[in-house]
């Protein structure tokens, strides 16, 4: 799954639009990083970054690889989006390229 917050320069360019209006704002976001740090390379999945409260499971193990619990379950991507965007999978899904 492909958050708009979990990329930097989309959540900084986010930020700085909120700042033209509200400069003393801040945008909070996820330094993905400290999960290498507090975790191993066969447990990251249980840091609470992928809990129902916060994104879902980080692989959801269901026929569609869809998170099915929590705030994002089942969260579409919008399709035939070639239109909209540059930033398509080969499928032309709203996605990084390499996603799909």
């Amino acid at each position: 799954a492909g958050f708009v917050t979990s990329h930097v320069t989309f959540t900084l360019e986010y930020e700085m639009a909120l700042q033209t209006v509200f400069p003393d704002i801040a945008q909070p976001y996820w330094d993905f990083t400290l999960e290498s740090t507090f975790y191993r390379a066969d447990d990251w999945r249980s840091s609470p970054i992928f809990s129902d409260s916060w994104f879902g499971a980080a692989s959801p193990d269901n026929n569609l690889h869809t998170v099915t619990e929590g705030r994002w379950a089942y969260e579409t991507a919008m399709t035939n989006a070639r239109n909209f965007s540059q930033i398509v999978n080969s499928y032309g899904v709203l996605r990084a390229p390499w996603n799909n």
